[in-house]
């Protein structure tokens, strides 16, 4: 399985949603990037700057991996669609380089507690988890993370990554309203 690099801070919600579903599609299928192209008639390079946020792929090709990794036609289209209309990038922002979340140098309080945002953003986390079943070991399967480091997030000992959240959203196919902006509420305070 892949292990990806963290999505470019100038993606825009909408087309960060859509790359990790597709990644999650593919590393689900078990894929190879070139396997993936010769099933959907795209040039691996074309995947790998798709899968990895550089450019927005072309609908049909969404439409195409979807087909060949029995995705969701309706929920990718959808996902597609909304990346489209918001743009792929967000205007004055370009590159592909990783960025860290905000708070990623920031320590946990030395009394050991969570400060409240944290809290709650871990609680909700782990209840994601928790009602799919999932475990650190299966987590670690699914996203080419190690144990320890889903252990670490789970417990609030580390800043819980934008991309982590994405990923785990989607390996949980549930609908999470507000986890995304209590993410975003966390990181910048």
């Amino acid at each position: 399985m892949k292990l990806w690099k963290q999505l470019s801070s100038g993606l825009s919600e909408p087309a960060e949603k859509l790359v990790v579903e597709l990644r999650f599609l593919k590393d689900r299928s078990e894929l190879s990037l070139s396997r993936l192209g010769q099933r959907t008639g795209y040039s691996k390079s074309s995947w790998e700057r798709w899968l990895n946020g550089k450019k927005l792929p072309p609908r049909q090709a969404v439409e195409r991996m979807s087909a060949a990794c029995d995705g969701d036609d309706v929920r990718l289209t959808a996902l597609w669609e909304e990346a489209a209309r918001a743009g792929a990038a967000r205007p004055g922002v370009h590159g592909s380089g990783a960025a860290a979340p905000a708070n990623s140098g920031r320590r946990l309080r030395s009394s050991g507690a969570l400060p409240g945002g944290t809290c709650r953003l871990v609680t909700r986390v782990r209840c994601l988890v928790d009602r799919s079943g999932l475990d650190v070991v299966r987590l670690e399967e699914i996203t080419d993370l190690s144990r320890v480091t889903w252990e670490r997030w789970l417990n609030g000992h580390q800043p819980l990554p934008k991309h982590a959240v994405l990923y785990l959203v989607a390996a949980c196919s549930q609908e999470t309203p507000g986890l995304l902006s209590l993410w975003e509420e966390v990181t910048t305070a």
